[in-house]
């Protein structure tokens, strides 16, 4: 249900997303609360990373080489689960530095969120046959895939550990579902700029056993469809090896995969004890990543599975302008029909472009750029702004968002509440 708040205008809300080693002490901390973020979305189980730590006291860069769980483990810890997540003491020294963040943050009145990422992983070995495969059988080696059932159990089996062990009621999900073949990391050299972007549609289309099992239940014959498929894109015709891949069988099958992961995942969570749920998520669609597709309706009805808990679909907003607007708008549109919320997740490590000379000046408009285009998101449905990454930004950076949320909460109209 939907509602507009009557009497006291509901505050603009903003998560800061951090990693554990961004707040180690008082002083990094202190830099944290003087953002005026509402909470912050720590990392509690992370891929692969060589993140700047610009204001740790005794480092500036850290590398993890491996996914790496960064909370205290479950009873009876990770090594039940397929490819357990590494522990963080070759990273961080010693344990759970995920939970002295939290204290240190309860300290300041700053509520935590666990952050997961969880089909996305990066150097846990010896389960080849858990990955998604490309039609000509590359394995992408970072990508599980979840019409796999035992990718299902790992994904719920970390977030009832994670909320087990991190002190938190509160969970933010990321790459619940599918990833794609672009995968950005340091020395990754198969970037698909300049390339036709239906080879990007069918290089991330899986043809594992799972996969193909699914589409046979869905009265695809998967080999015949892995042969044309094969065939034209080996002869150049990317765009008609795409199109194979657009047949309602087909499109039935990656709903269905979607859908079972989204409600594997948020079942877990709930049933876990969680309070808030939040998914990135993209109503449009995706050759997959991080924010699993909703806008089909079997994905769109797993939310359902979140009765009891506060959900939120978080867009991914760090294009430009009418792009991330759009995308806010679908998502929202998505949310309404589940009682959720929507946030819009913002890369604070960009400056915003001036708004155009083209468009009107209106009554309190927001002086800041940041604040300007906040502002159009929020227009477009979100409620909450989702800042990434809080932990790898400048000082200045950072009073420079600070300045643009203070600019926007004078700025912003009364917004819908959701209530479930």
């Amino acid at each position: 249900m939907v509602r507009t708040s009557t009497g006291t205008q509901p505050r603009l809300r903003a998560s800061a997303y951090l990693f554990p080693w961004d707040v180690v002490d008082d002083a990094t901390a202190d830099a944290v609360a003087d953002l005026s973020a509402d909470s912050v979305t720590l990392a509690a189980v992370y891929h692969s990373v060589r993140a700047l730590a610009p204001r740790h006291p005794d480092r500036r860069i850290v590398t993890s080489d491996r996914t790496r769980a960064y909370t205290a483990p479950p009873p009876g810890g990770w090594a039940s689960i397929a490819l357990p997540p590494a522990d963080e003491v070759d990273v961080t020294g010693t344990s759970d530095t995920f939970g002295r963040a939290r204290d240190l943050l309860a300290e300041r009145d700053l509520p935590v969120r666990a952050w997961l990422t969880l089909t996305h992983v990066d150097g846990l070995t010896g389960r080849p046959d858990l990955l998604r495969r490309t039609v000509l059988g590359d394995a992408l080696d970072y990508a599980l895939c979840p019409a796999q059932p035992e990718v299902l159990e790992r994904s719920a089996a970390l977030v009832t550990g994670v909320l087990a062990g991190s002190g938190t009621r509160s969970i933010v999900l990321e790459a619940v579902g599918p990833l794609s073949a672009v995968h950005v990391s340091e020395h990754d050299k198969t970037g698909l700029d300049g390339h036709a972007p239906e080879l990007t549609t069918v290089l991330s289309f899986c043809f594992c056993p799972a996969c193909c099992r699914s589409l046979r239940s869905h009265d695809i014959d998967d080999a015949e469809l892995m042969a044309r498929v094969r065939s034209r894109l080996l002869t150049g015709d990317e765009q008609g090896a795409a199109a194979l891949l657009t047949a309602p069988g087909v499109r039935r099958h990656t709903a269905a995969v979607a859908e079972r992961a989204l409600a594997g995942a948020t079942t877990a969570a709930v049933r876990a004890g969680a309070r808030e749920v939040l998914v990135h998520a993209t109503a449009l669609p995706t050759d997959g990543g991080p924010a699993i597709p909703v806008g089909d309706q079997p994905a769109a009805a797993a939310l359902t599975t979140t009765e009891g808990a506060r959900l939120q679909l978080v867009a991914s907003c760090w294009l430009p302008g009418d792009v991330s607007r759009r995308r806010v708008a679908a998502l929202a549109a998505v949310s309404g029909r589940a009682g959720a919320s929507t946030g819009a997740f913002v890369n604070v490590l960009r400056r915003a472009d001036p708004p155009s000379a083209d468009l009107p000046v209106r009554p309190a408009a927001p002086a800041t750029p940041e604040a300007a285009q906040w502002r159009g998101l929020l227009e477009a449905g979100a409620t909450e702004l989702h800042l990434y990454h809080a932990g790898l930004a400048s000082t200045a950076t950072l009073r420079r968002v600070r300045t643009a949320l203070a600019d926007l909460r004078q700025t912003t109209r009364p917004t819908p509440e959701v209530t479930r």
